[in-house]
């Protein structure tokens, strides 16, 4: 696919690469209208062109959808108790991903691993 250059979708990748954390569509139209008018269906409209541009990564999660900065494959943790989603310094397995889909009756398009828990912070929290 070949988009034209965009300034409103090069403001919403600058936004998603300086933050430090996962991002709803929400929060990331609340930090952009800070400084710029972006409606959130621009926003929406830009992150599945950032998205099909591989440049950032959609992850599904019980009450919607994160995007994350980091473009290349990888896992992550959900924190049952702070809600907050890390990423994990794993090699991606490869293996584990033929195991998986030759199990599936139809074709994979995509997948996300997320494991929840309860994230050291909290842990520390009750102990």
């Amino acid at each position: 696919m070949n988009y034209r250059k965009s300034k409103q979708r090069d403001i919403i990748y600058e936004v998603i690469q300086n933050c430090n954390e996962h991002i709803s569509a929400e929060q990331l139209y609340n930090i952009v209208n800070e400084n710029h008018n972006i409606s959130l269906a621009t926003i929406y409209r830009n992150l599945k062109i950032l998205e099909d541009m591989g440049l950032v990564n959609k992850i599904a999660l019980n009450d919607g959808f994160v995007y994350d900065k980091t473009a290349k494959k990888h896992y992550h943790f959900l924190c049952e108790k702070c809600h907050k989603l890390y990423d994990i310094d794993a090699d991606y397995d490869l293996d584990l991903l033929d195991s998986l889909y030759s199990k599936v009756n139809g074709e994979v398009k995509d997948h996300s691993i997320v494991i929840n828990g309860i994230c050291d912070d909290c842990l520390k929290k009750v102990s």
